[in-house]
């Protein structure tokens, strides 16, 4: 269940309540607000706060999603839950305590939360990603040894954190930067000069096609791992 709810969190746009993150969904500003708060400071002039509203809104999602088990399910649930959390009159031995099963699973679902990486989508992602990635393509490793890649992935690092990126423009990029340190090592080579200036087009959708948007597809995935572990 508390897959489920995290699912359900996911499948939400973000508020974009805190302009500094690049959050994906409702999840990650969650996350964020989980680990950086409290943000109980009433910003809506009616009483209600930013935990008060996320905290309803989790509240609302786990609800629904017990309404969908079956009646033994959460007769068992509710056992669960009595053995885990203080209680008074509020449950009776074989009865179903939503309540309890709620609070329980608020925590489950916090105690993940508290986990997300926020510097992967924190206001100094860019200065983070590079390093929380790694790369086997033989463009990237060049540029990563020229000091390069870093600063051109951390350009695009939102683009990198959108789970439906589009990776093209960075490979362009990457690769763009790749055959310019080639072409500066090689001026004094007439050969090498004329066969880039002949090929450079085909040379660089090879290296598109074949080294780094493979290479990128694989960073990206790594990273989105990360984000959802």
């Amino acid at each position: 269940m508390v897959a489920a709810v995290i699912g359900g969190l996911r499948e939400m746009p973000p508020v974009e309540m805190f302009g500094e993150i690049a959050s994906r969904h409702m999840w990650d500003e969650y996350c964020w607000l989980l680990q950086t708060g409290p943000y109980d400071e009433d910003f809506t002039g009616f009483g209600g706060s930013l935990d008060q509203g996320c905290n309803d809104l989790l509240r609302s999602i786990i609800e629904a999603e017990i309404e969908t088990l079956p009646r033994h399910a959460k007769v068992f649930l509710s056992i669960y839950a009595a053995e885990r959390i203080e209680h008074d009159d509020e449950y009776e031995p074989g009865s179903i305590w939503i309540d309890g099963i709620a609070s329980l699973l608020v925590e489950e679902v916090s105690e993940k939360a508290s986990h997300l990486n926020l510097d992967l989508i924190g206001p100094h992602r860019g200065d983070v990603i590079s390093s929380e990635l790694s790369s086997e393509g033989v463009v990237c490793s060049a540029l990563s040894d020229a000091g390069l890649f870093s600063e051109i992935l951390a350009s695009h690092v939102d683009v990198m954190i959108d789970p439906e990126a589009d990776l093209s423009s960075i490979a362009h990029e990457l690769v763009d930067a790749y055959v310019g340190l080639i072409v500066d090592e090689t001026e004094s080579s007439m050969d090498l000069s004329e066969l880039f200036e002949r090929f450079g087009s085909d040379i660089k959708t090879l290296l598109i096609e074949k080294d780094v948007l493979p290479d990128l597809v694989n960073m990206h995935g790594e990273l989105q791992g990360l984000l959802d572990a």
